[in-house]
């Protein structure tokens, strides 16, 4: 995650967040395009030294995860923006698809096949990109 969702969710000042990646106490990398980088864990540690609620950590994950999801984006792209573990965003995956009411066995079933669907045309999709990728790269 970026600093400044470092900041959302520990409520420390981008100053306050800038000496405690310098000190060590909040352990970064630096991304290609220059923006430091920090793990869910090390942000959690952070706010809870703060008292800020890990539920809230988590949940603002989730919204950001969410409103990639809405987006579109891909798994490889939601794991490089948020810095979480693809497991993570595959749980939130399943939390995004699932419905809200309650269903009855027949909508669960008719759900569950479409759902499978989607993943076996999605696998089918990567599945060709991959073949492109080596026939390309075969005739080079």
């Amino acid at each position: 995650m970026r600093s400044g969702d470092v900041r959302k969710m520990t409520g420390y000042s981008r100053a306050r967040i800038q000496q405690l990646t310098k000190s060590g106490e909040l352990p970064s990398v630096m991304s290609e395009s220059g923006a430091y980088l920090y793990e869910l864990a090390d942000v959690q540690a952070i706010a809870r030294r703060r008292h800020v609620k890990v539920d809230k950590v988590q949940a603002m994950i989730a919204v950001e995860v969410f409103e990639l999801f809405q987006a579109g984006m891909k798994l490889p792209d939601i794991v490089i923006r948020t810095c979480q573990n693809p497991r993570t965003i595959r749980e939130l995956w399943v939390e995004f698809k699932r419905p809200l009411e309650h269903e009855t066995h027949a909508e669960r079933a008719e759900r569950l096949l479409r759902e499978q669907k989607e993943l076996d045309d999605r696998a089918r999709e990567l599945d060709r990109e991959l073949e492109s990728k080596l026939r390309r790269k075969a005739h080079v």
